[in-house]
């Protein structure tokens, strides 16, 4: 497990009475998955290509792009659901809160979570806890042989983490953070790997080809 200070810290000394209250924040890293983002298919590069166009059509994928001579497809996506896409590990937060046993389990990739917290007075407050997903990807489509073409998928994934730190009397304090990573990489907050890490399920990638594939 690992200490997870990015944001969190922030959170507890807008909210948290140092004298009273103390919570540790545990995070275990995501997972490592084993996905394709290149197929070699033993079809001609308009067959291909055809499918490829059909499959993206027929999708959520917002198409912003297409080049037949150059074999690029660009498209742009957003999910309010990403645990659906991406790994983020698991946060373990535990400690005491108002004098009050406090325990909160969730996994990084939750689109929503409450979590419960106190300001210096003693008055309890909420942090709610949002992360969307969105990104980009360029299909590339490139002959090898007359009966032989290659399709690669290079995906640029962000995930925007916002907290909402509602205390009673103030208006609410927003900290947010952006996490970006591409394909097989792993992405963290700030460039620190004690922070959240978030990679890709390669749910993404297996869904256009497997949509390509059906249309072959």
């Amino acid at each position: 497990m690992k200490k997870m200070f990015f944001m969190l810290i922030a959170l507890y000394g807008l909210c948290a009475s140092a004298c009273a209250d103390k919570v540790n924040v545990d995070i275990a890293p995501p997972q490592t998955y084993d996905f394709q983002d290149s197929k070699i298919y033993n079809y001609s590069y308009d067959r291909v290509w055809d499918a490829v166009v059909k499959a993206v059509g027929s999708s959520y994928f917002v198409l912003e792009n297409i080049e037949k001579d150059s074999g690029i497809l660009s498209l742009s996506f957003s999910s309010q659901q990403p645990k659906n896409y991406i790994d983020c590990g698991h946060i373990r937060e535990y400690g005491t809160i108002q004098m009050e046993k406090y325990e909160l389990e969730y996994d990084g990739a939750d689109s929503s979570v409450l979590r419960r917290v106190a300001n210096p007075q003693g008055i309890p407050c909420t942090a709610h806890r949002a992360l969307s997903l969105s990104g980009k990807s360029n299909i590339l489509v490139s002959k090898i042989s007359k009966n032989k073409t290659q399709v690669m998928i290079r995906t640029r994934y962000i995930a925007e983490l916002l907290y909402t730190v509602n205390i009673y009397g103030y208006l609410p304090e927003v900290i947010k953070n952006t996490i970006v990573f591409t394909g097989k990489e792993v992405g963290n907050v700030g460039g620190n790997k004690n922070n959240m890490q978030c990679r890709s399920k390669g749910t993404l990638e297996s869904s256009i080809f497997e949509s390509i594939e059906q249309r072959l």
